[in-house]
């Protein structure tokens, strides 16, 4: 046979794996059946424990008092669920104390929860909808739904497969899934209590059904195989821990637990009470059960099981995680929850240390038998302290008692406390520091500082010493007074400290210091003195030296040391006399004496102005320099003639009862507690007068532009005179003429200024309104044309009608178009060119529109005008500002020009100066009229040159080009040539010329200059079609030219284009002679110069237009 004689402790330590000895035993070779029975009976009786293995509860606030019905630990979480509560049935904590509520998927009657496969998965009895709900963090739920909505009452995981169990409900009782979402009904049709999956089964308990199998067992969950159990009881819940099974039961006698080590044979046990157990948990070497009806119970085998006392409550579940035991109950208020731990017992070994001199720093050590470490305090902190490491500290001598304690953790109860007492011995205390020494008669008084250590016992007395002559004294302070020395002899001293174990060393010795005979001041009593006085005080000394005064009562009196005494106000005055000794006396004892300092009547008031009233005068003055020590209560003014007063306490005072157009003067007294000063000078002389009032009515709202005159009068008859306080709105004449400056708020004062027999009479005002009214009309001065549009300068109104002219209005007539504006001019814009009209202005305020002024001269809007030189129009033909030979200063007349075929007339000065006209002209030839303008230029960089645009024939003229064109080519619009300059060097230009006649079909654009192929000589040639572009009603033709390149006269890149040319067309016949229609025609070709400038890459657009009607 091969024996092997190891047994293995359980994680717990406190008892032996009695299942894998047995194993090992029992199949050591070819014993008899019996005989391996009889050996595991006799095993099993001998196995004991080694400690004994008790819970302490603590009872845990729950996140709410719901039926809490199964709780288990996963993910490093500890998850509850219960079958009420709103929204709550769920509650969370990460150490089984500290509860979290959480919602639960729906308010079902969540009866079991489980965690596997990193997913907790919770199942219901009863509820709407998903009996199934599923969380990853035990936070979060989402509802799933069961196989069948039956009572399911427990959930396991094991194998990759959750496996729930029903203990009621139609059909079959069993549902796994292998992720919690999707789940599938299994046979088993029984009243399930619990399930459980351990050593590769899944095992059933099952709470009623058929006699003797009340456990059903299954390798897959799905294969479910009754097996006999072991009492016919009410299985309420499973677990597995440490190769055995085991389930506990709410009914039977003495038989509530049954136990196998495989799920198919099991052993009936005695419970450690007929407690209705609920469920059964193994953790930390321990099966711990709960109950609803008393203690709890564990057991370290599952065989011997002993009651653990918990908080009462009706426990319904039980789990194990982190080291902790946690239960759930579904009763109580606030503690439906409380956490266990499997404790062992440890003892402290802390020896005595004897005992310790004080001001020693011994540390204290000890150890326990848990090995956990011992921490220390003090019973006894006026005698000594101690840190919890062990570092002692002593205080004072006596007795020192110091406790070793250790406080246990997760596998250790609390050690009992050791506790040590011993003697802390005194020594002598340090020693003293002596601090100062003061000489007295035959005696000197020293002064020290307690040393810093009492050598841990109160020092009960101090020792001063002398030298020489070793004079003592004793003393349990300081200071300490050495009497019987010799007066004139000099000494030093010195101190020690005394406590129970003796005297101290003695300090150093203190400065030299020498005895002195004493002396006295005398002091006699100056007695009562007058305020206002300066007496000289005296006292003398028995040593003759000089003494010196000083006052306490500095309110009152003060004193020079010389004894000068000067007073402050009355009262009582106290003062010392001091005499501070020298080498030879004593400082004297200080000597005071206290005297009142009596009132005395005040100084004289000064007298002011006296001013008359009616039947009075106020009589002003100045308080007195002096006020006799005490405060003045009142002064008195009198009258002269008359006698009659007036008083008060402060200037001024008024004396009533006067006559009117007597002459009065006045004196004044001051009077205080001593009584009344001598009275002042006399005060200039007054008339008192009879008083007067005015009656001035509130004129009412004024209209600006009116001027009338206010009124008032007095009951003195007197004349009243006006003045204004608002000159800005307006003025008044002291006779009350009124002038009305603006409209808003007058202000006139009504004043008469008495005279010999009346007073001033007091100012009436009277505030009103002055209204604003239309203001004057406007006067038209010039009117000035402009394209569509016309400016019209005005006058402003003379009147602005009290009120600021907030805008004017311009009219014309024919069209009623109107322009606004603050100030002149006025652009009224949106006319018609050529169209004549007049214009009224109108002025505005804040009480209207005013008339409208007269109407304007008639003026018509043209084209806009260009500033250009005059060039020479003689015997050519021209559409531009005629030269000025043609112009006279001032307004030009009618001039012939082109050999008298056309006239023309220039709005403008003539002269050397350039000239902003508009040409108008008329052809001789025919009915054609119009007007040619040359708009201005923009600032862009190709430019026109305004005076260069020349319309000409093709052929015969005096400026035609010098080479004509072929013959078989005719020009309906003649030829156009005009100048661009200040263009990008090398550029191109876009050049558009627009005509009063439609271009012929079939026209080509004929330039006149130099080609690529004949660069240094001038001839005709058509522009290239890709730089052409005539306009859909072919009244306008667009040309690109390139300085230097095509279309340039020149073809010189120079920032210069030079351009004749035209349309042309092809005759069918040989070429027509140009006739005087044809010039007419070309003068009808219009081209309005307008330039714009637009960038295609390098290329530059101009807008040359020419616009003749």
């Amino acid at each position: 046979m091969h024996a092997d004689h190891e047994l293995q402790k359980s994680e717990g330590g406190g008892f032996f794996s009695w299942q894998k000895a047995m194993k090992k035993l029992l199949f050591l070779g070819d014993w008899p059946k019996a005989c391996r029975r009889m050996f595991m009976v006799l095993l099993t009786m001998v196995v004991c424990t080694t400690a004994a293995h008790a819970l302490t509860w603590t009872p845990r606030t729950s996140a709410a008092d719901n039926t809490w019905k199964s709780v288990t630990y996963g993910n490093g979480l500890f998850v509850a669920v219960s079958n009420s509560g709103t929204g709550n049935r769920v509650m969370t904590s990460p150490d089984g104390i500290t509860w979290t509520p959480r919602t639960s998927a729906a308010d079902n009657t969540w009866s079991s929860v489980t965690y596997g496969n990193g997913l907790f998965v919770a199942v219901a009895e009863t509820g709407s909808g998903n009996f199934v709900m599923t969380s990853p963090d035990g936070i979060t739920w989402t509802g799933r739904a069961a196989a069948s909505n039956i009572n399911w009452g427990g959930v396991t995981y094991g194998n990759g497969l959750f496996v729930a169990v029903a203990y009621s409900g139609a059909g079959r009782r069993v549902m796994t899934s292998p992720d919690g979402v999707n789940w599938t009904l299994q046979a088993p049709t029984q009243a399930f209590g619990g399930v459980i999956y351990g050593n590769g089964l899944f095992v059933a308990v099952i709470f009623v059904g058929s006699i003797g199998q009340r456990v059903m067992t299954s390798p897959d969950g799905i294969t479910w195989t009754p097996r006999t159990s072991a009492a016919d009881n009410l299985w309420r819940s499973v677990t597995y821990g440490n190769g055995l099974f085991v389930a506990v039961s709410d009914s039977g006698a003495g038989n509530r637990v049954m136990t196998s080590p495989d799920g198919i044979t099991w052993i009936p046990r005695s419970s450690a009470a007929d407690n209705s157990w609920k469920s059964v948990i193994y953790g930390n070497g321990l099966f711990v059960a709960v109950s609803n009806s008393g203690t709890g119970m564990t057991s370290p085998d599952g065989i011997t099981w002993t009651i653990d006392t918990t908080p009462t409550n009706a426990w319904r579940s039980v789990t194990y995680g982190n080291g902790l035991f946690v239960a759930v109950a579904d009763t109580g208020t606030g503690n439906r929850v409380m956490t266990g731990v499997n404790t062992q017992s440890q003892t402290i070994t802390f020896s005595n240390p004897g005992a310790q001199n004080f001001g020693t720093t011994p540390t204290l050590s000890a150890t326990s038998t848990s090995s956990l470490a011992v921490t220390f305090t003090s019973s006894t902190m006026g005698v000594c302290t101690i840190t919890s490491a062990g570092a002692l500290t002593l205080i004072s001598a006596g007795t020192c008692t110091i406790n070793a304690n250790q406080a246990g953790d997760l596998s250790y109860q609390a050690a009992p406390t050791v506790t040590q007492t011993f003697t802390v011995n005194a020594i002598l205390p340090g020693t003293p520091t002596v601090t100062t020494t003061t000489a007295g008669n035959g005696q000197v008084t020293v002064s020290f500082l307690p040393p810093t250590s009492n050598g841990g016992s109160p020092i009960t007395s101090y020792t001063v010493t002398s030298s020489p002559g070793g004079v003592t004294a004793t003393g349990t302070s300081s200071p300490i007074i050495v009497t019987g020395l010799t007066n004139g002899t000099a000494y030093t001293f010195t101190v020690t400290a005394s406590n129970s174990a003796g005297a101290s060393s003695a300090s150093g010795a203190t400065n030299s210091v020498a005895p002195k005979p004493s002396q006295t001041i005398t002091f006699a009593n100056p007695g009562a003195q007058n305020f206002g006085t300066t007496p000289t005080l005296t006292a003398t000394s028995t040593s003759s030296l000089a003494v010196s005064f000083t006052s306490s009562t500095t309110g009152v009196c003060t004193i020079t040391s010389g004894g000068s005494l000067t007073f402050v106000t009355t009262g009582t005055c106290t003062i010392n006399v001091d005499q501070a000794g020298d080498a030879s006396y004593l400082v004297a004892s200080t000597v005071t004496r206290s005297f009142s300092v009596n009132t005395v009547v005040p100084g004289t008031p000064t007298i002011g102005a006296a001013t008359a009233g009616n039947a009075q005068a106020s009589v002003a003055f100045s308080a007195p320099a002096f006020n006799g020590g005490a405060v003045i209560t009142g002064y008195t003014v009198t009258s002269s003639p008359g006698g009659l007063t007036g008083t008060g306490t402060a200037s001024p005072i008024t004396v009533t009862g006067l006559t009117n157009g007597t002459a009065y003067t006045f004196t004044v007294t001051a009077t205080n507690s001593a009584g009344t000063s001598a009275g002042s000078t006399a005060s200039n002389t007054v008339t008192p007068k009879a008083s007067q009032t005015m009656t001035f009515a509130n004129p009412g709202a004024q209209n600006f532009g009116t001027t009338p005159t206010l009124t008032a009068t007095s009951t003195s008859s007197l004349a009243v005179s006006f003045t204004s306080s608002t000159t800005g709105v307006c003025t008044i004449t002291s006779g009350g003429a009124l002038t009305l400056i603006s409209a808003g708020t007058c202000t006139i004062n009504a004043n008469q200024a008495g005279d010999l027999s009346y007073q001033a009479a007091p100012t009436v005002t009277q505030t009103f309104t002055v209204n604003a009214i239309l203001p004057g009309t406007p006067t038209v001065t010039t009117t000035t044309a402009g394209n569509g549009q016309v400016t019209v300068s005005f006058l402003p109104p003379t009147s602005n009608g009290g009120s600021p002219i907030t805008s004017y209005t311009v009219t014309s007539s024919p069209g009623g178009v109107t322009a606004t504006g603050t100030s002149s001019p006025i652009i009224v814009t949106g006319l018609t060119n050529g169209t004549a009209y007049t214009f009224t202005v109108t002025a505005s305020n804040s009480a209207g529109a005013s008339s409208a002024s007269g109407a304007t001269n008639s003026v018509a809007p043209v084209l806009p005008s260009a500033a250009g030189t005059c060039g020479s129009a003689s015997g050519q033909i021209f559409a531009f500002v005629p030269s000025a030979n043609l112009c006279t200063a001032g307004t030009a007349s009618v001039v012939a020009s082109a050999n008298g075929q056309y006239t023309w007339s220039c709005n403008g000065s003539g002269g050397s100066s350039n000239a902003s006209c508009a040409a108008n002209w008329t052809s001789t030839g025919g009915n054609n009229t119009g007007m040619v303008s040359v708009p201005s230029n923009s600032n862009n960089n190709w430019a026109l040159n305004t005076s260069s645009v020349n319309f000409t024939p093709a052929r015969g003229a005096n400026n035609s080009p010098a080479t004509p064109p072929p013959a078989n080519y005719t020009f309906p619009q003649g030829l156009a040539s005009f100048t661009l300059t200040s263009g990008a060097l090398g550029s191109d230009a876009t050049v558009t010329i627009h005509y009063t006649e439609a271009i012929p079909a079939g026209a080509v654009y004929m330039k006149y200059g130099r080609t690529q192929s004949s660069p240094t000589t001038d001839g005709w040639y058509p522009l290239a079609a890709n730089r052409v572009s005539f306009s859909n009603d072919r009244k306008s033709v667009t040309l690109t030219l390139t300085d230097g390149g095509e279309g340039d006269h020149d073809r010189t890149a120079n920032s210069t284009i030079v351009d004749p040319g035209g349309p042309a067309v092809v005759a069918s016949t040989a070429e027509a002679i140009p006739t005087l229609s044809e010039w007419a025609m070309i003068l009808l070709a219009a081209v309005m110069a307008i330039l714009g400038v637009l960038r295609r890459h390098r290329h530059l657009g101009i807008s040359l237009t020419q616009i003749i009607r």
